[in-house]
C-alpha cells in the first residue's frame, strides 16, 4: 500500500510542477518571487504569447531556457524527475527494490491523467 500512496505522490508532483503554475503561484504567496523569479517568469511569458510562439511556457521551461544548467534540465524532464523522486521515496520506505516499479508507474499516471484531463 506504501508503494502505491508514494507512486501517486509522485504523479502527483509531476502533474503540479510540469503541468500548473502553482508553485510559482504559492511562491509569490509566501514572498520568494525574487527569488524563484517569478516576476521575470511572467514577464517572459506576456512577452511569448504576444509574440505569437505557438506553445504556452511553463516554469520549468522558462528555467531550462533562462538558467540552463544541470539541476533545471533535471527538474524540467518528467522521466528524470520522476526517476530521483522514485528513488528517494523509496529510500524513505526502505525499499529500494520497489524504485522501478514505483518510477514506471508514476510516468504512466503522470501520462494517463495528463492526456485525460490536462489539456497540453
Amino acid at each position: 500500500m506504501t508503494i502505491i500512496y508514494i507512486t501517486c505522490l509522485i504523479a502527483m508532483v509531476l502533474l503540479v510542477w510540469l503541468k500548473t503554475d502553482a508553485f510559482i503561484e504559492w511562491g509569490r504567496v509566501f514572498g520568494l518571487s525574487k527569488i524563484l523569479k517569478s516576476d521575470e517568469y511572467y514577464k517572459y511569458k506576456i512577452e511569448k504569447m504576444l509574440s505569437s510562439t505557438p506553445f504556452d511556457i511553463t516554469y520549468p521551461v522558462f528555467l531550462k531556457l533562462n538558467y540552463n544548467t544541470f539541476f533545471t534540465r533535471l527538474i524540467s524532464c518528467p522521466m528524470c524527475l520522476s526517476f530521483w523522486l522514485s528513488v528517494l521515496g523509496c529510500i524513505v520506505i526502505s525499499n529500494l527494490i520497489a524504485i522501478p516499479i514505483v518510477y514506471i508507474l508514476s510516468l504512466i499516471i503522470y501520462g494517463v491523467v495528463v492526456k485525460l484531463v490536462v489539456k497540453s
